[in-house]
């Protein structure tokens, strides 16, 4: 147990990437079926991400961490399912690592402005109500 909620597993093995593969499926099918905890069903969802050493990292820590961004993929495209890590995720991560934080400093460097559209009935043209939008006006 990693932590919280997740596990780590190592795979050693002659074909590590079909091996983690079918261990991933089989986990997803077994851990599909509910458990009965206490007399109650809980039903598990299950998002695996998947790493390789050496193609991915050559340390502990960045193992984990690729690990974690597949992961965090896997809960994206729906759960119950594996992915494998690749380079493009850890870009994807940068990116939106990267947008989280312009998007804090935005309303200190007044990037952030209200613009109300009206809202018009369609058969007489009167004024109903507005609608107002948050605009980001980023350099």
């Amino acid at each position: 147990r990693f932590g919280g909620d997740e596990f780590v597993i190592l795979v050693q093995a002659g074909d590590v990437p079909q091996v983690s593969a079918q261990l991933a499926e089989r986990l997803v099918r077994d851990l599909r079926h509910p458990l009965n905890v206490q007399g109650r069903e809980v039903f598990l969802g299950t998002s695996i991400g998947i790493t390789l050493f050496p193609d991915d990292a050559n340390d502990a820590t960045t193992l984990l961490k690729n690990g974690d961004i597949a992961m965090y993929q896997a809960k994206v495209a729906g759960k119950n399912c594996h992915r494998y890590y690749s380079r493009a995720m850890d870009h994807a991560v940068e990116r939106r690592v990267h947008m989280e934080h312009e998007l804090r400093g935005a309303w200190e460097r007044g990037e952030l402005r209200l613009v109300y559209q009206p809202i018009h009935r369609t058969s007489d043209r009167v004024l109903v109500g507005v609608e107002v939008l948050l605009r980001w006006q980023h350099p």
